[in-house]
């Protein structure tokens, strides 16, 4: 077994590394590391000073130079030299800090012949904040150990100090021993105190870090290559006008001023903008419309509803409705963290329990769709005022290749209906997406739908049966969603019908999908029997297997790649049925009962799940496995690079030149392939991949 360096430091900085991103701060001249704790393996937690007063004026090494023996970082250099394992927490901050920060203090001036700092690769580094997310655990360092029970878990006094001294005084100045005494965590301190405490933070962190990866599994082989990856698309960023985020952060600032004073003038100043709630829900309550809320969901029902017809009511909903689609908080928050006119550090991997990616920073995979194509934008650059609306749609096509690039951008088609169908063995529904893969002219799988639900040949669906017969139900019903879900489905893309039609297409499109219905129960079943047998593997339709280790529930998906259920156990339930609950961070999309535990707090809380959800837990995970094995493959191919990918979409960057046309038919090669865990065996049919056209641009859109 190699051996693992356990690696963490505390650094200071006159930025704050959350509101300007990780590559401003590791760059910034004034950003240093107060001292590191490390361990080899098993062995005695070691911390260091490496300066002993921040202050520009005042700093200084507490060490010499690290290439003269007896440097405390000699023995982390002579490891990371010869290609040793680094396991941090939040890795990519360790590995920045490491190559950024240290090695560009520490490399000598001078024309001697003196080794520097080695170069830490991403090859070398491990991660227990990704184990953990893996692990179905919390983010964090400390609710990961709050949650796995582990005893030493993070110094709560030393995460107070060592927030207080990581940017400046009231004074302006960094932290040094030019301060005075001051309070925190409820406590006097002297700098000296302050400092020596950090010490003591730091090496307990790493306590707390290396008990994680003795609990926690690794990352397994081509997970962790998944996880390289993602380090590698993160370092890489993606490239911003910045020429037109400026512009359209003064035509938000203008926008944002008038939304003002037009919600002022519609309410006779009721309400004192579009962010006034208090003002905005008493005005509509003056005016007859009952709410209990103004948020996103609410305006977008109420502009909906046929019965407000208050020419005032309705013009106060828009406003509202537009400054929620951007404002210049938005626009500053790209231009915060725009390093050299690049966003980094974009995705978390494994986000979600599925092993998908969530955003951090700017949340490009929350941006406003519709965006203009590049010719459009050019022309609406040149336009004296924009209004919000079409604001919003420009925000998207701020991220743009880079010089002498472009753009492809890929996206899998209907890939979650494919893989529903195929997981299922829903075997006609698969043919379908098969033979209109084979001929792009014959009866796509919401013509097919709409034909079997309306009883009429599916080249004779009109194109609104196809949307309310075919599209609607096939997105909203697949994960045992019903009417509501076919409501809500239904608003997005504008259906109208009624209750008693509803009803009818949620019934019919269960009785043409037996195989999906059924599939519903067959997870929830498998799994509450795997609980309730520790230890024995429960198989389910002949993909899946379920096993409970008397705490955790595991699910081992078609991929190889296992899901983790933590803490499962199984509850009373509606109709005093056992339900099946696990333990999980909550988030504002989680739609479940939640059940009281005695070890749950903050957002982790015990949840109860069924079998619509583990097939939407199933599918979501196998696609997002797909996009995966294209991403790493991606990532060895010469001339282009990922540098985005937004739920099913691939943003790629490749050159400007001659060799492009191979590139598009060399990219979607690799994205369509079909997994070897997803071939034809016997009778059932192999699991169709297919992606859209490619879409060759100089700013990023959809």
């Amino acid at each position: 077994m190699e051996s693992k360096l356990h690696l963490d430091f505390e650094t200071f900085s006159r930025l704050d590394l959350r509101e300007v991103g990780v590559m401003n701060y590791v760059n910034h001249e004034s950003t240093g590391v107060w001292c590191f704790s490390y361990a080899f393996d098993d062995g005695p937690v070691t911390v260091s000073t490496l300066v002993e007063d921040a202050d520009e004026e005042e700093r200084h090494p507490a060490s010499g130079p690290p290439w003269l023996p007896g440097h405390p970082l000699e023995a982390v250099a002579a490891h990371i030299r010869n290609g040793g394992l680094v396991v941090a927490h939040n890795a990519l901050f360790e590995f920045l800090v490491w190559n950024y920060v240290l090695r560009a203090r520490f490399s000598p001036n001078d024309s001697l012949n003196h080794s520097t700092l080695p170069l830490l690769h991403v090859k070398q580094m491990r991660c227990t904040r990704a184990m953990a997310l893996k692990a179905g655990l919390p983010a964090s360092l400390d609710d990961a150990s709050r949650a796995l029970g582990i005893d030493q878990r993070k110094d709560k006094t030393g995460t107070s100090l060592m927030l207080k001294l990581c940017k400046p005084g009231k004074d302006g100045r960094l932290p040094g021993h030019h301060w005075p005494r001051f309070t925190c965590a409820k406590e006097q301190w002297t700098f000296a105190q302050a400092h020596m405490r950090l010490l003591e933070y730091c090496a307990q962190d790493t306590e707390v870090e290396r008990e994680l990866d003795k609990l926690l599994p690794d990352l397994p082989p081509r997970e962790l290559d998944v996880f390289h990856a993602d380090m590698r698309i993160n370092l890489r960023g993606v490239a911003v006008d910045v020429p037109a985020l400026d512009h359209l952060i003064r035509q938000a600032d203008v926008a944002a001023k008038e939304a003002v004073n037009d919600m002022k003038l519609v309410t006779s100043g009721m309400c004192e903008g579009p962010t006034d709630v208090r003002g905005l829900m008493r005005f509509l309550y003056q005016r007859g419309v009952k709410t209990d809320s103004v948020d996103k969901a609410s305006v977008r029902r109420m502009l909906a509803d046929p019965k407000i017809v208050d020419a005032e009511v309705r013009r106060a909903l828009q406003i509202r409705q537009n400054s929620g689609k951007t404002s210049v908080a938005k626009l500053e928050k790209i231009k915060a963290l725009s390093w050299k006119n690049r966003i980094y550090d974009t995705y978390q991997y494994h986000g979600a329990a599925t092993g998908r990616w969530t955003s951090r920073g700017v949340q490009v995979q929350n941006l406003p769709r519709n965006a203009p194509s590049a010719d459009e934008y050019a022309e609406l650059l040149k336009v004296e005022i924009l209004d919000t609306p079409t604001i919003s749609t420009m925000i998207r096509g701020l991220f743009v290749p880079g010089e002498e690039r472009q753009f492809l951008i890929y996206d899998y088609s209907q890939i979650e209906g494919r893989v529903t169908a195929w997981v299922c063995d829903q075997v006609d529904k698969v043919e379908v997406f098969h033979n209109n893969d084979r001929d792009p002219h014959s009866a796509d799988i919401y013509q097919q739908t709409a034909g079997k639900l309306l009883n009429k040949h599916p080249k004779a669906v009109t194109s609104d049966e196809r949307q309310a017969y075919g599209k609607v139900p096939e997105l909203a019903l697949g994960y045992g969603g019903g009417p509501k879900a076919f409501e809500i489905m239904a608003s997005v893309y504008g259906v109208k019908l009624t209750e008693a039609e509803i009803k009818k297409i949620v019934q019919d499109w269960r009785m043409a999908n037996g195989f999906i219905r059924n599939a519903w129960y067959k997870l929830e079943s498998a799994a509450i029997r795997a609980v309730e047998n520790p230890g024995q593997l429960v198989e389910v339709l002949n993909k899946i297997l379920f096993k409970f280790n008397g705490r955790d529930l595991r699910m081992k998906l078609p991929s190889g790649r296992v899901m983790t259920y933590p803490f499962a156990e199984l509850r009373e339930g509606r109709f005093n049925k056992p339900e099946l609950t696990y333990m999980k961070i909550i988030g504002e999309q989680d739609k479940g009962r939640i059940h009281p535990d005695a070890h749950a707090f903050g957002r982790w809380q015990r949840m109860g799940t069924w079998g619509g959800k583990l097939l939407e837990n199933v599918v979501q995970a196998l696609a997002r496995d797909i996009m995966a094995a294209a991403i790493v493959e991606l990532e060895e191919m010469p001339e282009v690079d990922v540098v985005m990918h937004v739920h099913d979409e691939l943003v790629i960057t490749a050159p400007a030149g001659p060799s492009v046309l191979d590139n598009i038919q060399a990219i979607r090669k690799v994205m369509e392939r079909t997994p070897r865990w997803a071939g034809a065996v016997l009778d059932l049919p192999a699991l169709p991949v297919k992606t859209g056209p490619v879409n060759r641009t100089v700013r990023y859109g959809k």
